[in-house]
Formats: structure tokens, sequence, C-alpha cells
């Protein structure tokens, strides 16, 4: 199991160095960043004037049914910046042999942080 994990990190270690000469892809994992740092600004400038339930659920029926804790706004940014990252991490590792689906997996890492850091401001700025 320790050589498995060793052949791990050196395998991702050559293919991180690879995947970092593609400016593509280091555009895209730099405007992902942004869209983080932009969403949890907002959500840091604006805490206190939250209140304690907001409405994330819109599929949901109108109502208390749609609301979760603020608390749950930072969540989602954590949860959409794991899944940027796990992408990434994928796209390092099929980038030597499919260029394609490695740009494919960072892009769409960018349009699920842009998706959701919109809806986490205009959250925020609904309802201050």
């Amino acid at each position: 199991m320790k050589n498995f994990w060793k052949i791990f990190f050196l395998k991702f270690k050559e293919n991180f160095v690879l995947i970092k000469s593609d400016k593509m892809i280091g555009g895209v994992i730099k405007g992902c960043f942004w869209v983080f740092l932009v969403s949890l600004f907002v959500l840091v400038l604006k805490w206190r004037n939250l209140p304690s339930e907001v409405p994330l659920f819109y599929s949901l029926p109108w109502g208390g049914q749609q609301l979760a804790s603020s608390v749950s706004l930072i969540f989602l940014i954590l949860f959409c910046a794991i899944f940027v990252f796990l992408n990434f991490i994928m796209a390092v590792f099929v980038f030597r042999n499919e260029v394609f689906l490695a740009r494919a997996l960072v892009f769409l890492g960018l349009t699920v942080s842009l998706l959701v850091g919109i809806t986490v401001i205009k959250i925020v700025f609904l309802l201050t």
C-alpha cells in the first residue's frame, strides 16, 4: 500500500508539471479562485446584515421549505471549492492522454463556481 501512494504522488507530480504549461487551464483555475474570493468577500462583508435563514431551495414550494440557515451559504461555497479541486485533480491525471477532457473538466469547474458565486451574491444582496 505504501508503494501505491508513492507511485500515485510521483505520477501526480509529473502530470502537474505538465498541466502547468497549459495557459488555458491556468487562466481558468485563476478565474475560479477569483470567483471564490469575490463570493467569500461579499458574504463576509454582508454577514452581519443576513437573517438567520435565507432562501436557498428555490425548487421547493414557496414558504418555509425554501429556507436554510445562513451558514449554508458558506457550505455551498465550500462544496463548490471541493468540486473544482476534484475536477482539477482528475484533469491532472487525464491531461497527458486527453487534453480536451482535462480542459472540459476545468471549464466545468469554472461554470459551477460562477453559478454558485452568482447565486450566493444574489441571495446576499436580496436580503441585505
